[in-house]
């Protein structure tokens, strides 16, 4: 279909001559080549997405008649970034005025410091994947548990099992909003997810477990917002730390940064309160894949291959809102939510113990030490997804 689409808008008489041709000629090639072998993985992925997974026995340890639980997963958010963590900018106003209705975690870091191993990190159960055909993710898990499971992603221009996060074919039903060929210009705001969450609400299923992938702060920051919506010029020093130490470009990409930021929080909000209006019991999970380094260190900006990491790449919020119904039924697991919120954590496949947990699932292979919201959890040790020990970074963030 490409080399067709190509010839028949005529592309090729563009090109000034026979050497000209031949390399026109031989990248389709090549593109046609990777799309069929996409096609052909995405099928392969396909078959073992719909195998089932031996989790032990799926049981629910509540007795609610309904369930809406949603898992958002971020996109480059720092918790430094946030007011709801002390950053002197009004950041998540959004979030802030739900005040103690948030649990907020203070010490979780991600695995990576980009997106695709550590979504492969936080959603994949690899001790339980070993010998299996299926998929051991946390949408198998809910699956097999009687959940009907989506992925509503706007992050990359994925289809089903490509991208970043080729497990979501496990979902029962996958939306991608964002249709862009470009990493940097992404060609729909995340508010265009809020009528698919909707959708998933109204869906007649008891029990639903809801996905939603943001854009939310991936690079370039200034189109993951509506530019209406810009709270903060380019130039703006405002409360802005190391301000002197920054060149006018970095002072705009932070500025731009947190207009993300603000926008990204509108949004969260806008999925709590639709969480909210669902009936019976209900929570939101709100977390990212990894952070960024904005300044904080001036040497450091922005990535953690190129520029050399900090603890700030791996500094993620870690959120939890419940609904009333939710307290009712499971009062005791609630008072262990918000007992010790300075546990420190990573997002491997505590993730998703953590995450049966709060959904209430019980199975057999289920480990509580690798619960942060356990009474047996252990802490983990401090190393990162490629070794690096993570209090070996600068930053000089503790993890007691």
């Amino acid at each position: 279909p490409i080399i067709f689409e190509s010839l028949k808008n005529n592309d090729f008489k563009t090109e000034r001559n026979s050497f000209a041709r031949s390399h026109y000629f031989f990248r389709t090639a090549i593109e046609l080549r990777k799309a069929w072998q996409n096609e052909r993985e995405s099928r392969e992925k396909a078959q073992y997405a719909a195998l089932p997974v031996d989790f032990g026995g799926c049981a629910l340890l509540d007795e609610a008649r309904q369930r809406t639980y949603i898992l958002i997963m971020g996109e480059g958010a720092s918790r430094t970034h946030m007011s709801l963590y002390g950053y002197p900018r009004h950041t998540s106003p959004a979030l802030d005025e739900l005040g103690d209705e948030l649990v907020v975690y203070d010490r979780i870091i991600s695995m990576f410091g980009i997106t695709a191993p550590s979504l492969n990190a936080s959603f994949i159960f690899p001790d339980i994947q070993e010998g299996q055909r299926g998929i051991a993710s946390i949408l198998t898990l809910h699956r097999e548990a009687g959940f009907k499971t989506y992925w509503l992603n706007n992050n990359l221009s994925e289809k089903a099992g490509e991208g970043a996060a080729w497990f979501n074919l496990s979902a029962d039903v996958v939306v991608n909003k964002n249709v862009s060929t470009s990493l940097t210009q992404l060609s729909s705001y995340d508010e265009e997810l809020l009528p698919e969450v909707e959708n998933a609400l109204r869906d007649k299923a008891p029990n639903k477990f809801i996905v939603v992938h943001l854009a939310g702060m991936h690079p370039t920051f200034e189109y993951r917002y509506p530019p209406e919506q810009a709270v903060y010029a380019h130039d703006d020093r405002t409360d802005l730390y190391n301000a002197d130490t920054l060149d006018e470009d970095r002072i705009e990409k932070i500025n731009t940064y947190d207009n993300a930021m603000i926008y990204n929080n509108k949004n969260v909000r806008a999925i709590i309160d639709l969480a909210a209006s669902a009936p019976g019991s209900a929570y939101v999970l709100y977390l990212s894949d990894h952070s960024q380094n904005l300044g904080e260190i001036a040497e450091y900006f922005q990535g953690s291959v190129a520029t050399g990491g900090t603890q700030y790449m791996y500094n993620i919020p870690f959120i939890v809102w419940v609904s009333g119904e939710y307290r009712r039924l499971n009062p005791e697991f609630c008072a262990r939510l918000s007992q010790d919120t300075h546990r420190f954590g990573k997002t491997d496949d505590t993730l998703g113990y953590s995450v049966a947990e709060l959904s209430r699932i019980s199975f057999g292979r289920f480990k509580p030490e690798k619960s942060l919201f356990s009474e047996s959890y252990a802490r983990p040790d401090t190393r990162l997804g490629d070794g690096t020990d993570y209090t070996s970074l600068p930053g000089g963030f503790e993890v007691e």
